[in-house]
């Protein structure tokens, strides 16, 4: 996700074995991303949606070369709000275009996301691991313009939750992170959405009826106090059949000290 007035992005250039390449011409576009749905009823009383995604040319955010490290850095107002592509191009010694793209999204004017019929939506997490302290973020992709998402923290049981209201210009949930949520958390958002006034029901058809969806996600928690750096070493590169192999074990933490003396090493082949 990116704010509604700045927009940071970074294009990286290698050759076929990964070397970076310096002084490349790189050109980034950004396209916007719609989605147009409505509502229908289908034979029983059930309900689904119709989508039509839509991709078009909003124009260049930058151009410039790359410096030595092979890595252009662009920054700029975004030009619109929404689901937004920002693609880098570049046109090679022979002629050809080498391009690449990246998906993300700025807040601002009211969104609508391509959704299933079912009850379910995505929540994403603007990361996938956290340490104790921080606040996650969790984009809520939902199909309403506005609703109220009853958002619960669960390890081992349901350990937080609390009402928030949500909107189709605000669509983040945030969420504290402590230590008693790891080694991993999962954060769940109902989001409920009333009876849409103006649209009056008939005899055949309800599409202002209430309507919800659920979403969840997970993300991982204070990884690094746990986390262990394992390197083996072989005395040699080559051994026979029926050969000893001598193998020394270096375990470190994460922050390069040595492991309790208790700690033990559990051995395959």
């Amino acid at each position: 996700m990116a704010s509604r007035e700045r927009l940071a992005v970074q294009a990286a250039t290698v050759d076929v074995a990964g070397r970076p390449m310096a002084g490349i011409l790189v050109r980034l576009d950004v396209l916007e991303r719609k989605f147009y749905s409505y509502r229908k009823r289908l034979v029983g009383g059930f309900y689904a949606y119709e989508h039509v995604e839509e991709t078009r040319s909003v124009g260049e955010l930058c151009r410039g070369n790359t410096g030595a490290h092979g890595v252009l850095v662009c920054e700029g107002k975004p030009p619109v709000s929404g689901n937004l592509i920002i693609q880098a191009s570049l046109v090679q010694e022979d002629g050809r275009v080498s391009s690449a793209h990246q998906s993300l999204w700025v807040p601002g004017a009211p969104h609508w996301f391509d959704v299933e019929d079912s009850d379910r939506m995505d929540v994403l997490p603007e990361k996938r691991r956290y340490e104790s302290g921080d606040t996650t973020r969790f984009q809520v992709r939902m199909p309403f313009r506005q609703a109220t998402a009853a958002v619960a923290v669960e390890r081992e049981g349901v350990r937080e939750a609390y009402v928030v209201p949500l909107s189709g210009q605000d669509l983040v949930v945030e969420v504290p992170v402590q230590a008693e949520y790891a080694p991993n958390m999962f954060v769940s958002v109902p989001a409920v959405r009333g009876r849409v006034t103006g649209v009056p029901p008939t005899t055949l058809i309800d599409l202002g009826k209430p309507s919800f969806k659920l979403g969840m996600a997970e993300v991982r928690v204070d990884w690094r106090r746990y986390e262990l750096k394992v390197k083996v070493t072989a005395e040699r590169s080559v051994y026979r059949v029926r050969d000893k192999a001598l193998a020394h074990i270096v375990v470190r933490t994460s922050d390069g000290q040595p492991p309790l003396p208790a700690a033990e090493v559990a051995e395959s082949s």
